[in-house]
């Protein structure tokens, strides 16, 4: 949203969006998400103060430091904000237990449906979050004088944003959606110790794709899956390991090299 050719409050989605993906992916643990599956308030409500206080301390910083700053303290702008803030991160919070609340109701066992059902669920949290915004940014605009606050560098502080937002995606989103997807094709592994190790690596293994993807060094990618061929050797003989590391390696591939190109090509190249 641009208004008198310099007010840009996109930065104020795009931390949202990076509270619901720390939230979502980051903060929530196993064990919530098994409460949510056996429809304990105890899941809910702690998932619900995460996301609040996520969202909260997230979109506060936006209006400090990656929005605009009072050139002058005043102590009724800063409640107005506050207030703004609360009622912003209240609704999203809100909302964003009552989807889960519907999504656990229609939920099915089915590896299909639970993936397709994930891809809704986000999309419906995304949609929330940008009519929430919308919302509460244009009644925000109306409570303002332009000529009271100074702006701060939005343009930029934008693709730090965007940049933060493709590293969780492709580190912590991925991994969510990499699981479901083994799960549908019924070459998941059955170790649950073995399949968190194998987390792990695949979020430090897109990392490092995405980084070096990032930077221009697509050569350099080669290492990283002989060191991990070479350390699953002997694993490499049963065939049902291989389909699950192929699988696994080529599809965190190329959501990792999606990413790096996106933030060389896009984030990079007009910051430059």
């Amino acid at each position: 949203m641009t208004m008198g050719g310099s007010f840009d409050l996109a930065n104020w989605l795009w931390l949202t969006i990076i509270a619901h993906l720390l939230s979502d992916f980051v903060f929530q643990t196993g064990k919530m998400v098994e409460w949510k599956k056996e429809k304990k308030m105890r899941g809910y409500i702690l998932h619900f103060l995460i996301v609040f206080f996520v969202t909260f301390l997230l979109t506060g910083f936006f209006l400090k430091e990656f929005g605009f700053s009072l050139r002058k303290f005043h102590y009724s702008r800063t409640i107005n904000n506050l207030l703004y803030n609360l009622a912003y991160t209240s609704t999203i919070a809100f909302l964003h237990i009552i989807i889960d609340l519907i999504k656990e109701i229609f939920a099915n066992k089915s590896p299909k449906s639970d993936l397709i059902m994930f891809f809704i669920d986000q999309l419906i949290h995304l949609g929330i979050i940008y009519i929430a915004w919308k919302i509460v940014v244009s009644r925000y605009l109306e409570t303002i004088n332009i000529n009271t606050w100074s702006y701060h560098e939005g343009l930029k502080n934008e693709k730090s944003l965007l940049f933060i937002i493709v590293y969780l995606v492709v580190l912590f989103v991925a991994a969510v959606l990499l699981e479901k997807v083994l799960k549908m094709l019924n070459i998941e592994r059955t170790d649950e110790k073995e399949t968190n190790i194998s987390r792990y690596i695949g979020i430090i293994e897109r990392a490092l794709i995405v980084t070096l993807v990032s930077f221009g060094h697509v050569s350099s990618i080669g290492i990283i899956f002989t060191a991990k061929s070479l350390a699953r050797y002997r694993e490499l003989r049963d065939d049902k390991f291989v389909e699950y590391y192929l699988l696994g390696t080529l599809a965190s591939l190329l959501i990792a090299l999606v990413g790096g190109l996106f933030i060389s090509h896009y984030v990079f190249s007009q910051s430059l």
